[in-house]
Formats: C-alpha cells, sequence, structure tokens
C-alpha cells in the first residue's frame, strides 16, 4: 500500500473468510512504524491454527433461496475444514425432497439409498475443502409454484468435533415459475424475537450481448446487520473483497470473463453468499430490509430486490411444518420428559426455544436411538424445537 510519511498503528487484521475462524496470531506485531518518505518496509502478520477440530457442511444454490417449476437447477454442496488435519475418512450425506430427479453430480454418488445420497472422502487436510456439483430437475406436477422443498446436508468423521452446530445444512427452497436473473434472497422470511444472523444470497448473470470483464457487487448494510460478524460462505468465482466506509460491503470480481446468457445460459451466472450478525433485540413487527447494487463493466448499476425478513412472535403454520422425515417427538404437550426418537440414517442436532426466540437447550440424538429430554427446568408454555430437517411446536405443561 502506498502511506504518506508519518507514524502509523499496526493491529492485527480480520479474515471474513469461513475456512480462516480458527487462524490466530503467532508473533507480536510491533504497536507502531515510522515511515520517512522514499522509505520501502515489509510488515509480516503470522498466522497459525489454533488446533480445533470442526469440519462442516453446506448446500448453496446458483439461484439462492429459489427454484424454478419444471427446470433443472443447479447446486453446490461443500464439505469444508476450518479445523486442523482430520487423517480419518469423512462422509457426507445429502437428503432431497422426493419431488426432485437427480440428472448429473461430479463427483460420483457414492452410494444411494432412496433419496439418501453419500460421498466418501479418505481424509480432509487444514482449511481444505471439498466440493460436489448437482443437477436435479424439479418436477413440473410434484412441485406447485408457491411450495416448498428443502435439503439436507450431514458431515460425520467419527472426530471429537467441537462444533457440531455446522456438521449440518438446510437449504429451502421456494418454487417460482420465473425470476429476476440478480437478486438477493435471505435465508428466512420471518423469524422468532432474538434473531441474532441471516444468510444473504446475491446472484447476478450477464444478460447483455458480450463478455463482462468485471463485475462488483457493493452492498450497503443497515445499522441493525452488524459488519464485525460477518463470515463469507462461499462465491461462484475468485473475488476481491473489502468494505469500505465501515458498513459497504464489495465484492470485485477481475477478469472474470463472464459470458453472456446468449452464448452460456448457465456459465453467464454467479453469486455470493455470507452470513452477517442481527441486532437480536429488534422487536416484533421490525423488518430487516436490505439490498444491492451489481456492476457489470462499465454499465449503470444493476439494483436486486430488497430481501426482507419479518421479525414475529409466532411462526406461521406452514413454517413450521414437519415435513416427512422418520422422527417422533412425544409426549406432546410434555411435563417433565420429552421423547425424541430418531429414526433417520444420519445424527440429528436440535435447538429448542421459547416462545419469545431465545435458545434454552441444545443437545444432539444419534441415528435409530431415542433420547429423553429433561424438561423440568423450563416453565410451562409453547416452545419451538428445530432440528436441520423440521421444527415443531411443543407444549410443556405444569
Amino acid at each position: 500500500m502506498g502511506l504518506s510519511p508519518g507514524t502509523y498503528t499496526f493491529a492485527q487484521g480480520k479474515s471474513y473468510v469461513a475456512l480462516n475462524k480458527y487462524l490466530v496470531p503467532d508473533c507480536i506485531v510491533a504497536g507502531t512504524t515510522v515511515i520517512v518518505a522514499n522509505q520501502s518496509i515489509q510488515k509480516d502478520f503470522v498466522l497459525k491454527h489454533d488446533g480445533t477440530l470442526d469440519i462442516e457442511s453446506s448446500i448453496k444454490a446458483y439461484r439462492g433461496n429459489r427454484a424454478r417449476q419444471g427446470f433443472t437447477e443447479y447446486y453446490k454442496l461443500k464439505v469444508k475444514n476450518p479445523g486442523t488435519d482430520v487423517n480419518v475418512p469423512v462422509t457426507l450425506t445429502l437428503t432431497t425432497p422426493s419431488t426432485v430427479t437427480l440428472v448429473n453430480s461430479i463427483p460420483v454418488v457414492s452410494g444411494v439409498s432412496g433419496n439418501v445420497y453419500t460421498y466418501s472422502f479418505p481424509s480432509i487436510a487444514e482449511r481444505e475443502e471439498f466440493e460436489v456439483t448437482l443437477q436435479f430437475k424439479i418436477n413440473r406436477n410434484q412441485n406447485p409454484i408457491g411450495s416448498y422443498i428443502e435439503y439436507y446436508t450431514a458431515v460425520s468423521a467419527g472426530i471429537s468435533d467441537q462444533n457440531i452446530t455446522n456438521n449440518y445444512d438446510t437449504l429451502r427452497l421456494k418454487v417460482v415459475a420465473a425470476c429476476d436473473p440478480n437478486d438477493k434472497t435471505p435465508s428466512l422470511d420471518s423469524s422468532l424475537i432474538g434473531l441474532s444472523s441471516l444468510d444473504y444470497h446475491i446472484r447476478f448473470q450477464n444478460t447483455g450481448t458480450d463478455t463482462a470483464y468485471t463485475v462488483v457487487i457493493a452492498d450497503t448494510l443497515e445499522s441493525y446487520l452488524k459488519v464485525e460478524e460477518l463470515s463469507i460462505n462461499d462465491a461462484s468465482h475468485t473475488y476481491d473483497f473489502k468494505v469500505v466506509d465501515g458498513n459497504i460491503l464489495v465484492w470485485t470480481f477481475n477478469n472474470i470473463l463472464l459470458p453472456d446468457s446468449g452464448a452460456n445460459q448457465i456459465g453467464s451466472q454467479g453469486y455470493v453468499d455470507f452470513t452477517i450478525g442481527v441486532d437480536n433485540t429488534l422487536p416484533e413487527g421490525a423488518i430487516i430490509d436490505n439490498d444491492a447494487e451489481i456492476y457489470f463493466d462499465y454499465q449503470p448499476a444493476v439494483h436486486t430486490n430488497h430481501a426482507k425478513t419479518a421479525i414475529v412472535k409466532w411462526l406461521s403454520n406452514k413454517e413450521t411444518a414437519t415435513p416427512k422425515i422418520n422422527l417422533q417427538v412425544y409426549p406432546n404437550p410434555a411435563k417433565e420428559v420429552l421423547n425424541i426418537k430418531n429414526g433417520e440414517a444420519a445424527d440429528l442436532y436440535f435447538q429448542l426455544f421459547n416462545s419469545t426466540g431465545f435458545l434454552v437447550q441444545e443437545f444432539s440424538v444419534k441415528q435409530n436411538e431415542e433420547a429423553q429430554i429433561d424438561l423440568n427446568s423450563l416453565s410451562a408454555g409453547v416452545y419451538i424445537l428445530k432440528t436441520n430437517k423440521a421444527s415443531y411446536k411443543v407444549i410443556v405443561s405444569d
């Protein structure tokens, strides 16, 4: 960087890339440095891994939280290891809706059981990731417009994983007939009070008549979105990133060579996906509203839609509807103990929220096992039990 002569203070930097979250400083950086005219100096910021064991899985769609009825949609499935080396086999499972059809998978699937697809990897090194690209046909007759479909991922390796919450991921898509090729979608349309973070997916497509050489996304965050809690989860292409004026997120895709949609429909698309912290004191009725601007070379900005999430006191029946999975939760209402029987072919992680949206318990239940959850510490009332596959309304009685 070019600096004017003077005295400068250096502080340890921060990476917004999720894979780097366990890197810590390995040396002490000098507090101040004096730079004189025409002087060139080098400052090394040495980082090391803190030794945390933590693998995670994720699934992203090129179209964000939407799927076009009757079309073949593209997805990216990932196993990431922000933790230290895992030198044992890693298994990734993907559970899909019964209303979609697999068209292609790269690499090929290791095993299939109904609508559960399994991938195996011999090991995964520190800060390494594996990627699976998938195509699914959204069958027209079985997916009416306005309905929702869900995909679930799970990763396991038989290690002492220090954060099992990110071993699972859910992709919930609204079925549409058409959608804007340059848009922004949130992970939730509505949430209980106490929401602390949101995922956003910004999609862009070159709908012009020639190749785009540079694409820039600028996203200005409102005051209730916390830039200090930003984590960039994924992107379709290599990018440079910076934060401008403390609240403007800027992704620059230099030399992206993005073909126009007439020449290459799939190749003309791209996206970024990130998680941002939210002010968890937002009251009922608040609307989290955010949009972005997309620039293609020297063309005027393309404005995305406004991605909105409403803060509500109660989730609707549609939002808390239970998918058809092999899971039993009883009795309901419950008094002292809640029984959970997991008949799925994967371990399930659960979170229990009270009526104001605050987390009161979290636990996991292994595949094909039953667990008893002690409710004696909870007051009577309505609770929301969430897993990576479903949500349940649970009543705790006196």
